[in-house]
C-alpha cells in the first residue's frame, strides 16, 4: 500500500460532502487514468443502470476485460464484501498501470474493513494507493508493508522543497 498526500484546494466550500473524492478524480483524470468507481468491481448485478444505459454497460464491460486480464475475476468477487471497497479503480492506457485508490482528508482514517479490503487486493496482485488530501504536506509518499506492519518514507516535502529552491 502506498500513501500519498496531496494538496487541499484553499478556498471556502459550500459543502465538503464527496470534496476528496471529486478532487482526487479530476486529479486523476489530469495523470491520464480512466477512473472507475469501486464498486463497479462487484459486477453489472450490482447496478441499476446496466440495463438502462449504454454508457453505463460499456463502462462496466470495459472494467471487466481490464480485471480478467489481471486476475480470476470470481474468486475476487467472493473474497471481498460490499463494505470497505477502496473509492476508485484507476486504470492508464499508455502504460498500463492500474491501482485502487481510497480517498481520505487529512482528519479521516482508514477502518478495520478497508484494511481488511485493501490485504486482500493486494494478495491478488493489485496496487492500492491511499491518497490523503491536507492543508499542509509533510511527507509527500509514504510506503507501508499491511503485513508486516512497517512505513517506509519515500519522499519528503521538505525534500521536494530544498530541491526545488535549489534551480
Amino acid at each position: 500500500m502506498i500513501i500519498k498526500e496531496v494538496q487541499l484546494r484553499n478556498y471556502a466550500y459550500k459543502s465538503r460532502k464527496g470534496l476528496a473524492e471529486r478532487q482526487i478524480q479530476k486529479y486523476l483524470e489530469r495523470q491520464g487514468y480512466e477512473v472507475f468507481r469501486g464498486t463497479m468491481i462487484l459486477g453489472q448485478s450490482h447496478s441499476y443502470y446496466y440495463y438502462r444505459y449504454s454508457n453505463v454497460k460499456q463502462k462496466y464491460d470495459r472494467l471487466e476485460i481490464l480485471l480478467i486480464s489481471r486476475c480470476d475475476l470470481n474468486q475476487l468477487r467472493k473474497s471481498i464484501a460490499w463494505k470497505g471497497i477502496p473509492d476508485f479503480f484507476a486504470h492508464r492506457k499508455t502504460d498500463n498501470k492500474t491501482m485502487f485508490v481510497e480517498v481520505k482528508l487529512e482528519h479521516e482514517q482508514l477502518s478495520k474493513a478497508q484494511f481488511e479490503q485493501i490485504r486482500i487486493l493486494e494478495s491478488f496482485g493489485f496496487n492500492v494507493v491511499v491518497i490523503r488530501l491536507k492543508q499542509k504536506i509533510y511527507r509527500e509518499e509514504t510506503a507501508v508493508d499491511v503485513e508486516n506492519k512497517k512505513c517506509v518514507i519515500t519522499i519528503r516535502q521538505e525534500k521536494l522543497w530544498k530541491r526545488w529552491e535549489k534551480r
